[in-house]
């Protein structure tokens, strides 16, 4: 009996050590990246060692969620078996998408709610010091955290605090659905004045402060989550209304998104194929084209893994356009690496998601449904699953949010080992 309590308590110290780590891991993803990898390592090694993590993860192959992440990635490896490109630089794309494999490990990981509804929080922490670094630096004040290498890099007239503008408000436009989600569902006043003062804040910076074009069209799509909740043709031709004169007195009355809105469509005006351009969208479209070439020639299953970045070289070679390695944009990324069959996947595997949200509690059903629509917008004008921070958060939200499937799939099993 001694022995048996003895072995129950190494048990729930090694998995309370995984989902630490791991929640770890997590904070720190808009942060900085090095911290992010090594505490997921940690977390996933510590879980080899708990019989009940290992014995969730036999449960993971009884949700269709998880086995269509594992299809996706399967599809990826697959893909480095053709196409141009050396093992070392296929092996290097492997390693990009290699969170899309591990998402479901990730979720068997986290076996209580206390640790679910402790990243949400710890997430929403870390944006609120972020939000106040920016406005720091807005005002000319940096917040210098070097050790950790979170370091505010913008000027006052754009007060970025992790890495460029698209990645500060792609993650800000998180935080603030967050928070919205917060006003909504708060019962005291004190809260909800509070989550709404954030709400307001974050949406001021990443409007009137940060320009990043990627961030305002995720906060819409996350705004748009929230509309067709319990949707009506009443509730909905209100708010569409609603939206229509939000956005257009932002337009009118914001300078900067005002600015970055007109600057975009200009450079949209002026591109001229096959030239190469210099602005921002006119190179995403440079990008495009291409793209569409390549896939032409291998539409079915793509040109393989390494396949974008060989194949632009070439249509590079000569020309004057920029120097790339991937399209800034998901689905035509995927496209050219594994083709129409697997952006087939890929949306499957959105779908799935969506469809499987309603099976969650209603905050994380939003929540997941808020990830699934805002990444889907955003994937339009870049390619994040490739991108450490924007990739590492897609999976590990959503591995956070389904491991309750896991919970009752598991837990006779679980009072076995006990």
């Amino acid at each position: 009996m001694l022995e048996r309590i003895c072995s129950w308590k190494r048990e729930f110290r090694v998995e309370g050590a995984a989902a630490t780590f791991l929640l770890v891991g997590y904070i720190f993803i808009p942060i900085a990246p090095a911290p992010v990898n090594l505490a997921l390592f940690f977390s996933l090694l510590s879980a080899g060692f708990s019989r009940r993590i290992r014995e969730r993860y036999k449960a993971l192959f009884r949700q269709k969620v998880f086995i269509c992440f594992f299809v996706l990635y399967a599809v990826l490896l697959l893909s480095s078996l053709y196409g141009a490109g050396s093992w070392i630089l296929k092996l290097h794309y492997l390693g990009k998408y290699l969170e899309i494999g591990y998402m479901p490990l990730l979720a068997a990981i986290i076996y209580k709610r206390k640790y679910r509804d402790a990243t949400l929080r710890a997430f929403s922490l870390v944006m609120i010091v972020t939000l106040i670094a920016s406005y720091l630096g807005y005002f000319g004040i940096h917040l210098d955290i070097p050790n950790l290498g979170w370091s505010p890099s913008g000027p006052a007239h754009n007060p970025t605090v992790f890495k460029l503008e698209i990645t500060h408000n792609f993650f800000m436009a998180f935080a603030v659905f967050l928070w919205l989600q917060g006003v909504l569902q708060s019962k005291n006043n004190w809260e909800k004045f509070s989550y709404l003062l954030l709400f307001l804040l974050g949406s001021a910076n990443i409007f009137w402060m940060v320009g990043g074009r990627t961030g305002y069209l995720t906060f819409f799509s996350l705004i748009f989550v929230l509309l067709i909740e319990k949707i009506t043709i009443k509730r909905g031709a209100l708010g569409f209304f609603i939206f229509l004169i939000t956005i257009t007195f932002i337009y009118q009355y914001v300078p900067k998104f005002h600015n970055q809105i007109h600057q975009g469509l200009t450079e949209m005006q002026n591109w001229t194929p096959n030239v190469g351009s210099t602005s921002s969208i006119g190179i995403r479209l440079d990008f495009w084209n291409s793209s569409l070439r390549l896939i032409q020639d291998s539409p079915i299953f793509g040109s393989g893994i390494a396949g974008y970045e060989e194949g632009y070289k070439k249509i590079q070679s000569g020309s004057n356009l920029a120097p790339s390695v991937n399209p800034h944009n998901q689905y035509l990324l995927f496209l050219a690496q594994i083709g129409w069959f697997g952006l087939f996947v890929f949306g499957w595997l959105n779908y799935v998601i969506w469809v499987g949200s309603y099976r969650l509690e209603r905050s994380w059903g939003l929540w997941v449904r808020g990830i699934v629509l805002g990444y889907a917008t955003a994937n339009i004008f870049n390619s994040l699953l490739l991108d450490f921070s924007e990739g590492i958060f897609f999976s590990a939200s959503l591995a956070i949010a389904f491991s309750t499937l896991l919970d009752n799939d598991s837990c006779n099993r679980e009072r076995e080992l006990v």
